[in-house]
């Protein structure tokens, strides 16, 4: 998800009826820290929902502290699949890793979600 390739994806899944979280993340190299202002993003896509209530967000964190969190897509119960789409937001805070966290509360079919590629700057 950091490798600046498009033809490599990290894929999230949540298996079966199962609820909670999981999350991909990519932290700057070299002890860096973006500023607060930057540019922020995930080139990603997502499966057909079969999920009661699904969310997909985008957030920062500096040193292991939260730093930003922007959600930018909740699904319902029979959401369409979305092809690789992107998400683009300015950060209010430093930070020097930035996570992309698929949730849901439930669901009767495994759901998944791919992140192809973190930007900032």
């Amino acid at each position: 998800a950091a490798d600046g390739s498009f033809g490599t994806v990290a894929e999230l899944r949540m298996e079966g009826t199962a609820s909670g979280a999981v999350a991909v993340s990519a932290r700057a190299s070299g002890g860096g820290v973006f500023a607060a202002g930057t540019t922020v993003g995930v080139v990603y896509e997502i499966g057909a929902t079969t999920q009661s209530v699904a969310n997909y967000q985008l957030n920062t964190y500096r040193a292991g502290a939260l730093q930003d969190s922007f959600n930018f897509r909740t699904d319902g119960q029979g959401s369409f699949a979305q092809p690789a789409s992107r998400s683009l937001n300015t950060t209010t805070r430093p930070y020097d890793t930035v996570e992309f966290r698929y949730t849901r509360s439930s669901g009767s079919a495994t759901g998944s979600a791919g992140v192809y590629e973190f930007c900032s700057g």
